[in-house]
Formats: structure tokens, C-alpha cells, sequence
């Protein structure tokens, strides 16, 4: 690296701020090594440098010192009423800007609360609304539970107050059906000595129990399987009738087409049942 380039391109500025490149800085100490010109030129500089720093250094510390000089200067020339009134001013401001910081965070943390008390009492009268709704749905669904119980035990009733005569049945309007009974190789739903056609629009019918009275019985239930031997009704505490027959009252949409099984069972005081009358039927819709 020779004197011409150093010079032209300011390599001994650059070389102290470090912003040569890696070939520039190792080529230019590699010269310095053999140039005594260059490097007084180097040293020349550092010293000059760090001479400025310090210069710079003392300024600011001469600065420092003259402000506090200076206000300690101003406060000597205060009088004894005003250093009082200074001195208060600085109490206060140092008791009373954290005092003010403290209540500020009170007030907001006040606001958060009734916030957050507003929310809870919406979210109280949401849930006693709800609640009370719920309990509105729950009473009409009881109560229609209800209602559709008692219309499901008015046909049955009627027919048993009426002695389940084939007369006092026409009179109800609801369609009657006798079943004879079937022998136990008989008692399958796959051949059904009974036929019952159902009218299109007949919501109930009803089937009258023809069988040889069981004299402990104290009453009677039925159950009626289709062909899958799955129960599709039941009923209890059916008691006979004048011409010692059990008549029953089923809804049409519990039977669809197909074949059935009624088995009628006997049932002692003490809740013992035993089977006494079993009737195969097939159920269809009548034109």
C-alpha cells in the first residue's frame, strides 16, 4: 500500500474509526510496520482523540458542577419564607403525586367493581328468567303429559263401565274386536288365528278377552308382543267383566301392519302372575 493511495482514500481517518474493510486494514498495518511516517501519523491522531474526549468530558462535568453551584447559589439568596414555601412545595409534591397516583388506581379499581357488580346482577335476573321459563315449559309439558293420560284412560274406562257389551261399544263408536284364544304349539306371531282391520281413521280400538277365569285371580294385566317379541303395549289391574270377559282399549298407533301376540297373565294379591290365555291376531289397515 503505498503513500499516494493511504492519502488519496483517507486510510489513517478510517484505520482509527474502524471502517476499513478486512483487506484494506490488513494491507495498511502491514505498511505501518515499515513506515514510521505513517505510524507518528497514527499516534499523532490517537492522542488527539482521546485529548478531545477528555476536553469533552471535563466540559460536561464543568457544566454539572456550574448548575449545582449555581442553584445552590439561588437558594442561598432566597429568603427564609420562600425556602419554607420551597421546601413545603417539594414535601407536598413528593407526598401528595404518589397520594394522587394511589387514588387514581382507587377510583378506577371502583369503576372495574361496579363493572363488574352491573354484570352479575344482568347475569342474576338472565338465569331467574331462564329459570322461571324453564319451569313454565316444565309445568305445560306435565300438564300435557297429563292430558294425554287421561284421554288414553277414557276409552278404557268407559268400556268397563259399560260391561263391554258389543251394544254399549256401538254406542261408544270405537271399533270391537273378540279374540279367541290360541294353545300353546298355536301361540306364535308368525300364524294368527285373529284378524283385526283397523279403520283408517280409528284412533283406539278395543278387544274383548274371551278365556276360563283364573278364581284366585285378583286382577289381570296384558301385554301385547309383535313379531319380534318386542312389547308395543301393556296395561294392568285389568279386572273382568259381568260375562267374566277382559276388555282392553288400544291406541291404532302403537299397531302397525303386521302380526301380534296378546298374553294375557293372572295376578294374585300379593303381585304373583302367572300366564292364562294367550291370542295370535294380525293387525291391518281397512279400506
Amino acid at each position: 500500500m503505498t503513500h499516494s493511495y493511504i492519502e488519496e482514500n483517507n486510510i489513517t481517518y478510517r484505520y482509527l474509526l474502524g471502517r476499513l474493510s478486512t483487506d484494506e486494514q490488513t494491507g495498511f498495518e502491514e505498511h505501518l510496520v515499515d513506515c514510521p511516517e505513517c505510524l507518528d501519523r497514527v499516534e499523532i491522531a490517537n492522542r488527539f482523540r482521546r485529548g478531545l474526549r477528555r476536553a469533552v468530558a471535563e466540559d460536561a462535568e464543568q457544566r454539572r458542577v456550574f448548575t449545582q453551584i449555581g442553584l445552590l447559589a439561588w437558594l442561598t439568596h432566597l429568603s427564609s419564607w420562600q425556602r419554607r414555601t420551597l421546601y413545603l412545595a417539594t414535601i407536598a409534591l413528593s407526598v401528595g403525586l404518589p397520594l394522587l397516583i394511589y387514588f387514581g388506581a382507587v377510583r378506577r379499581m371502583q369503576r372495574e367493581l361496579g363493572q363488574v357488580k352491573t354484570a352479575y346482577a344482568d347475569l342474576q335476573r338472565e338465569y331467574a328468567q331462564q329459570h322461571q321459563a324453564a319451569g313454565r315449559l316444565e309445568e305445560e309439558l306435565q300438564a300435557s303429559e297429563e292430558r294425554d293420560r287421561q284421554a288414553e284412560l277414557r276409552p278404557r274406562h268407559g268400556a268397563v263401565a259399560n260391561g263391554h257389551s258389543s251394544q254399549s261399544q256401538s254406542n261408544v263408536g270405537l271399533p270391537l274386536f273378540a279374540l279367541n284364544t290360541v294353545r300353546d304349539s298355536e301361540a306364535e306371531p308368525s300364524h294368527p288365528a285373529n284378524e283385526v282391520s283397523i279403520p283408517r281413521f280409528s284412533r283406539w280400538i278395543i278387544l274383548s278377552l274371551e278365556f276360563e277365569p283364573d278364581p284366585a285371580a285378583q286382577f289381570y294385566r296384558a301385554t301385547i308382543l309383535n313379531q319380534q317379541m318386542q312389547p308395543v303395549w301393556n296395561g294392568s289391574n285389568l279386572k273382568l267383566t259381568s260375562k267374566d270377559t277382559i276388555v282392553v282399549s288400544v291406541n291404532t298407533g302403537l299397531l302397525r301392519p303386521g302380526n301380534y301376540m296378546l298374553r294375557l297373565e293372572a295376578c294374585t294379591g300379593q303381585g304373583l302372575c302367572h300366564s292364562t290365555a294367550r291370542y295370535s291376531f294380525r293387525a291391518n289397515i281397512a279400506d
